[in-house]
């Protein structure tokens, strides 16, 4: 039941940034420890893209989705090779558990980003203060580094 609202939701917003692409460049990666799963990025222009989170685990019955606009600034860091940039968005964070009521809320990543110059991989590593609104209040914080190809 839970993964039918969030395939639609994800197959929406997939729809949703494709048709308002300025730049059609795709990423997907993993990232790890809390939470670990994949990472779907999608540039909209130069310094903005929209980033899907989503992690599972079979053994707690649960899924986690966070669904991000990100605004990239490629002038506050420099380095030598490739490219860095310092990113900051707001979001969406949904967790389903089985046994348990779905819990939205909203999150603000913060993070930074380094591309390599010749290879289409980047690197990355965020803070991700996030709040639980819906059924009940909660807080936490996401804390990942991880890796993307770009397609």
């Amino acid at each position: 039941m839970y993964w039918s609202k969030i395939i639609a939701f994800c197959l929406a917003m997939t729809a949703f940034t494709s048709a308002h692409a300025l730049e059609d460049e795709w990423a997907i990666g993993m990232a790890a420890p809390t939470p670990t799963g994949i990472t779907l990025k999608k540039w909209v222009d130069n310094i903005t893209a929209y980033d899907m989170f989503y992690e599972w685990s079979t053994r707690d019955r649960r899924a986690v989705v966070n669904l991000d606009v990100l605004t990239h600034d490629f002038e506050m860091l420099e380095a030598e090779t490739g490219s860095m940039a310092v990113y900051y968005g707001f979001g969406l964070h949904v967790r389903y558990q089985k046994s348990r009521s779905p819990i939205y809320g909203i999150r603000i990543p913060l993070g930074i980003v380094y591309m390599l110059e010749n290879k289409p991989l980047e690197f990355f590593g965020e803070f991700g203060p996030r709040a639980g609104v819906i059924p009940e209040t909660t807080f936490a914080v996401d804390m990942v580094v991880g890796l993307r190809y770009r397609i």
